[in-house]
């Protein structure tokens, strides 16, 4: 530092009494500032000129952004500017952002302040700053968005402080300074002090160019009168023209970097760039080639209209949006109520004889006890060697229940199956297993399993182990011979709803769950709330977990019957799949560029979108993201070459 060069001189001149030599660290000071200065202005040609130099013009800016007259012929059909260059190519983007660290005391003897540079760097020129600041209008106003406290904060007063930070502008794709933009803060980051930066950073160099984005954090606010207060102030202006398309962005991770060393920054982002494309057009294609032909026509369509009326009406671009609605999947309830109503019409193919009618009322009664076995199973298991009185009166309860809830389901069961079948017959053909290893099809969620029968003092009879005797326990072997043909195509109707709504209902509490660690655990400050967080989470993943064991046992039971494909549409779960994905609950999350949906979500991906149903939907949404990714990676490719000339 320059203390200890002066220190050093001082011990130089005099080593033994080092401390008795005259002080002239300030002299020193003054001298390197006029040296500095006197070096910028050869860099920059005006050592040997009489003009003056002009407000930022000693200091660099970007040298891949555009600016007309330097880097950039906007003349029409040159060489270096073809007629057909995307007008998207000639875009100026800048980031704002503010520094409260950057404080500034006032001084003792404000007349012995002498600026060498005022406004010629990246610095405004403090005289027209000031006259801004006392007459624009400082409108109290609260933030709209309770994730961004500097425009609460924005009335915040600070007597001690000169300045309480630093704001400006940056280029937002290499990350370097625009000069002549950057202003202090009196109290907190005002509008009416980023207001003056970003004038400064438009008409930095940028005549001829028609199109700026802008991001900054708080733009949700700060955007909303932006130029009804430009038009209103003698010293706020935008180029003629321009548009502004304000942006969202967490610019406090921006990387900001010098101007020489933007050329290695931009040979990393041509390989990447190609790298992506290419990843991108080959998952694209891969997905395209699935698709039914006349589906990716109307998917075009769409998708054209949505970006040509996005300007006018943002809602055109929800096409992107994942729509988990309700209704489009059938569930086992409407799967048994629409088999129920087919009984009535004589061209449907499952049709039972007037003797059995309310076939389909008990096998969808078999499926609910089914799912009460899996959630009782599991409660059995999460007791522990010593368990409380209260669980297991629980357990007890829930026991009973179930018991009560099999009898009556047995009691009916030779109405349907037959007068001579006897359920209870050790002879009938019921394939047995222990209920809680069918249901896991999947041994990475949860290890250990089977309860011990001899722990817990448990009864001879535990109801969640009983294998209920419907058509894919029975085997279609045994069914055909029973003549129950019929009952295997309306399990197989009743399974398809029944792993509909496990499916629906994993993606309903996957999202919930996004939603829970965005907002509630990750913004914990302390254990309590972290404890109180983790309280709310925890019931979200029970049920994750018991719906995915209600459809492994579903997909397993659906293995045991026979003429149908729907164990192609609807994979085995893996623990991988069961992870909250912030793409789900926020598509805008940064970080979420590259990924895709998990397969429940898209269960179209075989190709079967020869319906109007929801997987239509959720492979038209995958499709649509995915060729919006490959754009993106072909336009970066186009933008980096031209920042590249």
């Amino acid at each position: 530092s320059a203390m200890n060069y002066y220190s050093k001189i001082r011990r130089l001149t005099s080593s033994i009494f080092p401390l008795m030599v005259p002080d002239h660290y300030r002299e020193l000071m003054r001298a390197a500032r006029q040296w500095r200065q006197c070096k910028l202005y050869k860099w920059h040609g005006f050592a040997h000129k009489d003009d003056r130099p002009k407000d930022g013009d000693l200091a660099l800016f970007c040298p891949a952004c555009p600016q007309p007259g330097i880097n950039l012929d906007l003349s029409t059909g040159t060489v270096a500017q073809p007629d057909n260059t995307p007008s998207w190519l000639m875009t100026r983007y800048l980031v704002m952002d503010g520094n409260f660290k950057a404080e500034h005391m006032h001084p003792v003897n404000p007349s012995d302040e002498v600026s060498l540079m005022d406004g010629l760097g990246f610095m405004v020129s403090d005289e027209r700053y000031k006259s801004h600041l006392a007459i624009a209008q400082d409108n109290v106003q609260r933030s709209d968005c309770n994730n961004h406290r500097a425009v609460n904060q924005a009335n915040t007063s600070w007597q001690r402080l000169e300045t309480t930070g630093i704001g400006g502008c940056a280029c937002a794709r290499h990350g370097c300074f625009v000069p002549h933009f950057m202003v202090d803060f009196q109290k907190g980051e005002r509008q009416m002090n980023m207001d003056y930066a970003l004038s400064q950073a438009l008409n930095y160099k940028t005549n001829g160019i028609s199109r700026a984005i802008t991001f900054y954090d708080m733009n949700c606010q700060y955007n909303k009168y932006l130029k009804d207060r430009i038009a209103s102030s003698m010293y706020l202006s935008i180029p003629i023209g321009m548009d502004i398309i304000p942006g969202v962005k967490n610019t406090h991770t921006m990387h900001l970097r010098m101007a020489r060393l933007v050329a290695k920054f931009l040979s990393r982002k041509l390989k990447e760039a190609i790298k992506g494309a290419s990843k991108s057009k080959l998952a694209f294609d891969n997905l395209n080639e699935t698709a039914n032909p006349d589906m990716v026509v109307l998917w075009k369509a769409e998708e054209a209209l949505a970006h040509a009326n996005r300007a006018e009406d943002p809602t055109a671009m929800d096409i992107y949006e994942v729509r988990l609605e309700r209704g489009k999947s059938p569930t086992k309830k409407q799967q048994e109520l629409h088999l129920l109503q087919a009984q009535n019409r004589p061209e449907h193919p499952v049709i039972n004889p007037p003797g059995q009618r309310g076939a389909t009322t008990w096998l969808a009664t078999g499926l609910t006890i089914e799912e009460s076995q899996i959630s009782l199973c599991k409660d059995v298991k999460s007791l522990r060697m010593h368990p409380m009185d209260m669980q297991l009166l629980r357990v007890a309860r829930c026991r009973d229940k179930l018991h009560t809830q099999i009898t009556s389901f047995l009691e009916m069961a030779p109405t349907y199956l037959g007068v001579g079948v006897n359920v209870n017959d050790p002879d009938f053909p019921v394939i047995v297993g222990n209920s809680l290893d069918d249901c896991e099809d999947y041994s990475d969620l949860d290890k250990d399993q089977n309860p011990d029968p001899d722990i817990h003092n448990t009864s001879i009879f535990q109801p969640e182990l009983t294998v209920i005797p419907l058509p894919s326990d029975i085997g279609a072997v045994r069914c055909r011979e029973l003549g129950l043909t019929n009952f295997i195509k309306e399990e197989i109707a009743l399974r398809e709803g029944q792993a509909n709504g496990a499916l629906h209902a994993i993606r309903v509490h996957l999202g919930d769950k996004a939603v829970l660690f965005r907002n509630t655990v990750r913004s914990a400050k302390s254990q309590a709330s972290s404890t109180r967080a983790w309280t709310r989470v925890r019931p979200v993943e029970t049920a994750v977990n018991l719906n995915a064991r209600i459809y492994s046992k579903c997909r397993l039971q659906l293995a045991k019957l026979p003429d149908h494909d729907l164990l192609k549409k609807y994979l085995p779960l893996k623990k991988e799949d069961l992870k909250a994905s912030s793409a789900v609950a926020d598509p805008n999350a940064r970080g979420q560029r590259d990924t895709t949906l998990s397969w429940f979500w898209s269960l179209d991906v075989q190709g079967d979108t020869s319906g109007n149903d929801w997987m239509t939907e959720f492979y038209w949404v995958n499709w649509l993201w995915t060729k919006a990714l490959r754009n993106r990676w072909n336009e970066e490719v186009i933008l980096v070459k031209h920042e590249m000339q």
